[in-house]
C-alpha cells in the first residue's frame, strides 16, 4: 500500500499599513512574490518569457496582482484600488 503525504505550506503577510513603516511592509511584498516566483511580474508582461504563451503571461500577471492586492492594508488598497495592471499597481504604490 502506498500513502500519498501532501503538505500545505501558509505564510501569513502583514498587511501594509501607512501609520508603519511602509518600506519594511514593502520588501515583505517583494519577498512573497520572489518565494512565489512572482517577482518578474514587476518588469511587466515584456520581462517574461517569450516561450510563455499569451494565456500563460496573463494569468502570470493575474496572481502577481492578486498577491501583492492581498499584502495591502485596506488604506492602502484604497489608494490603488484604481490601479488595473500588476505594473500600474506597483508603480503607484512606490509613489506612496
Amino acid at each position: 500500500m502506498v500513502t500519498k503525504v501532501t503538505s500545505i505550506v501558509k505564510f501569513g503577510v502583514e498587511k501594509l499599513n501607512v501609520v508603519t513603516t511602509l518600506i519594511y511592509d514593502v520588501l515583505r511584498c517583494v519577498s512573497l512574490l520572489v518565494q512565489q516566483g512572482l517577482f518578474k511580474a514587476l518588469k511587466g508582461v515584456d520581462s517574461l518569457p517569450e516561450r510563455m504563451d499569451e494565456e500563460n503571461k496573463g494569468d502570470f500577471m493575474e496572481r502577481a496582482y492578486s498577491a501583492i492586492q492581498l499584502c495591502l492594508f485596506n488604506e492602502v488598497l484604497r489608494k490603488v484600488v484604481e490601479e488595473t495592471m500588476t505594473t500600474r499597481l506597483w508603480k503607484k504604490l512606490e509613489t506612496l
